[in-house]
């Protein structure tokens, strides 16, 4: 069943190209203060053109940069250490004149960010502050230089005011019997089963290129028809959107939070087919289970939404996506579960994890072997070990073999 991934190009040739986009993750390889830090950029590219009244863009006009290099030297290229909702333009090339940070260039085909070149950053500019008073969309304050139109065109979205009919989905779910969480490499995605008909799914995530080597050849995700619960917009939760069609015209109950152009793309083609659902209330419980949404600040992954579910027979299971436990509502650290998905892969986490309910309690970690993130972190296991779980993995990092993982 697996071997490697197939869909992959990992040796294209990489391109000159000036870009603008939004800094959508920021992930330290090593300890401070010399170890670099990963950071991942949504972008598109300075001189696009949208190809139709709509204004839709080709997919050659998106791109995920990776840039691997310390904060100080690109704080001293752009003249801050960049954070996570930050705007940047920035251009790159194969061999520019002088030494500087590796990128690694993620190109959009219509299968996903599978297209994958190796470059240089030659030069990056940070861009001025948004406006507090609006939606936190990139390209909204960039320099003019041509970009009015696409400026327009990207920072023109706002999420839909719907979350009446979440609340009607979630009434209507049964209670599951078991999860199962998918072995989909460097990614998330779970499914909620009934009488062995899928539910709910919660992400529907898929790996970059960045990842695409932890992938299975044939993943086990189900194609049947069911909402999909987006825990928050980043694409190890989302990608699956291009590499599982279905998903296309499946319903997605979403947080708003800002979004570069890549996840933009897939909000407006969603919220075009009428299947954007936002979900920002603080919390509903159903037969299903709690959803509700966390209060962290900053990061897309502290204010996402979490979910228990609650299964057939009165077991609960806490699935976190890559929300901190501390970031989630009071006493959430305090409360036991009978299962758990772990937080983000098994990253690195502030504060404590909550307990099982009984000695051989599982928590699972969604993971693949040979990330470029180095998941799963001792001191995640350590802290889950302590609270008494029994840990399993996705991928054969604690395991001899790969593979889903029911609850």
């Amino acid at each position: 069943m697996f071997g490697g991934p197939t869909d992959y190009i990992f040796d294209a040739e990489f391109p000159t190209r000036n870009l603008i986009g939004l800094v959508v993750r920021a992930e330290r390889l090593g300890p401070p203060p010399y170890g670099r830090i990963s950071y991942e950029i949504d972008c598109i590219d300075e001189h696009a053109n949208p190809i139709d009244s709509a204004g839709e863009f080709s997919e050659k006009d998106y791109a995920i940069l990776r840039v691997v290099t310390t904060p100080n030297r690109f704080a001293r290229m752009v003249g801050k250490e960049p954070n996570e909702g930050d705007c940047i333009q920035l251009s790159i090339q194969k061999d520019p004149k002088y030494p500087s940070p590796i990128v690694y260039h993620s190109q959009l085909r219509e299968e996903g960010y599978v297209e994958q070149s190796r470059g240089r950053l030659e030069k990056a500019e940070m861009l001025p502050d948004i406006d507090e008073s609006r939606p936190r969309y990139p390209l909204s304050s960039a320099p003019t230089r041509g970009l009015s139109l696409i400026q327009n065109v990207l920072s023109n979205f706002s999420f839909p005011d719907n979350g009446f009919r979440a609340k009607k989905i979630f009434k209507n779910l049964p209670k599951a019997s078991h999860i199962i969480v998918h072995d989909v490499g460097q990614a998330n995605f779970i499914t909620a089963f009934t009488a062995g008909i899928p539910i709910l799914h919660v992400d529907a995530g898929w790996p970059l290129s960045f990842n695409g080597r932890t992938a299975p050849i044939n993943p086990s995700v189900s194609k049947d028809d069911a909402p999909i619960l987006l825990t928050h917009w980043d694409f190890d939760h989302l990608h699956g959107f291009y590499k599982f069609p279905h998903t296309q015209s499946s319903v997605w109950i979403v947080p708003s939070q800002p979004l570069g152009p890549g996840c933009l793309k897939i909000a407006r083609r969603l919220l075009s087919n009428g299947n954007l659902i936002t979900w920002d209330q603080e919390s509903l419980g159903e037969a299903v289970g709690i959803v509700f949404k966390c209060a962290g600040a900053g990061k897309n992954n502290l204010n996402a939404i979490v979910i228990i579910l609650s299964l057939i027979g009165g077991k609960n299971v806490l699935l976190s996506g890559d929300a901190d436990y501390y970031s989630m509502r009071k006493g959430m650290t305090k409360r036991k579960f009978h299962g758990l998905v772990v937080t983000h892969h098994g990253a690195n986490f502030r504060g404590s994890a909550p307990a099982p309910v009984s000695s051989d309690g599982e928590c699972v970690i969604s993971v693949g072997s040979g990330n470029v993130y180095r998941h799963p972190r001792c001191q995640s296991l350590k802290k889950h070990l302590s609270k008494g779980w029994c840990i399993k993995a996705t991928g054969d990092v604690l395991n001899s073999r790969r593979g889903d993982v029911q609850l």
